[in-house]
C-alpha cells in the first residue's frame, strides 16, 4: 500500500463570498528611489490587472520596504 494511500483525505471549504488578498513580493535591498517607483508601479498596475480579468475588489493599498513589496485587495471575489 503506497503512503498516499494510508493519508485521510482532507477537504476544505472553498470560499465563495470575497475575501482579502495579500500578494508579498520579496525583493534584494532597493534603493529609496527605486522603491518609490515600484510602489508606484503596483498601485497603477495592480488595480488595472484585476479590472482586465473582470475581478471585482475593494480598497487596494500597496505598502513597502527595501525587502519586500505587498499589495493588499479587499474584498476580491474568486472569480
Amino acid at each position: 500500500m503506497a503512503v498516499a494511500d494510508r493519508l485521510p483525505v482532507v477537504k476544505t471549504a472553498i470560499p465563495t463570498q470575497a475575501a482579502p488578498f495579500l500578494l508579498e513580493i520579496g525583493t534584494k535591498e532597493l534603493p529609496a528611489a527605486d522603491l518609490e517607483a515600484a510602489r508606484s508601479q503596483l498601485q497603477e498596475c495592480v488595480p488595472t490587472l484585476l479590472d482586465k480579468f473582470r475581478l471585482t475588489h475593494g480598497k487596494v493599498t500597496i505598502e513597502g520596504t527595501p525587502r519586500r513589496l505587498v499589495a493588499i485587495v479587499e474584498d476580491l471575489t474568486e472569480r
